[in-house]
């Protein structure tokens, strides 16, 4: 990952900053702010950290999952459940809509979708 220092950088300081980030890594470019809604379609892709995330973690997980996050429309997605405390990381995709984003995110058991633009999550299974 070329520049890949500085965008691990970015991403824990969104990370940490917000509670979880979304991050397109084809451009480098944190999605924060633009339109549409975060969910994964990719469970079996999903990692459940129990401690603090850091630059090596992030960094296996991308290497890991270089095949689905080098995708146009997948992004990498973290995400720290308030209740659990427990940090997510997913291959995710961006829905313009979000009936679309609730009706995959149902088939796919999610616990929640992410507004890009409000920053607001929604619990589709309660808090």
């Amino acid at each position: 990952m070329r520049n890949g220092n500085k965008l691990l950088t970015d991403i824990l300081n969104a990370h940490f900053l917000n509670g979880g980030s979304t991050f397109d890594l084809t451009s480098k470019q944190n999605m924060s702010g633009q339109s549409g809604f975060c969910l994964s379609i990719f469970p079996d892709r999903e990692k459940i950290i129990a401690e603090v995330l850091t630059k090596s973690k992030l960094q296996s997980y991308i290497e890991k999952n270089k095949d689905l996050l080098d995708r146009e429309n997948v992004c990498l997605g973290t995400w720290t459940d308030g209740a659990s405390r427990k940090t997510y990381l997913d291959c995710i995709i961006i829905a313009k809509t979000k009936r679309l984003a609730l009706k995959l995110a149902k088939e796919n058991k999610q616990k929640a979708i992410f507004n890009l633009k409000s920053g607001d999550t929604i619990y589709l299974w309660g808090e």
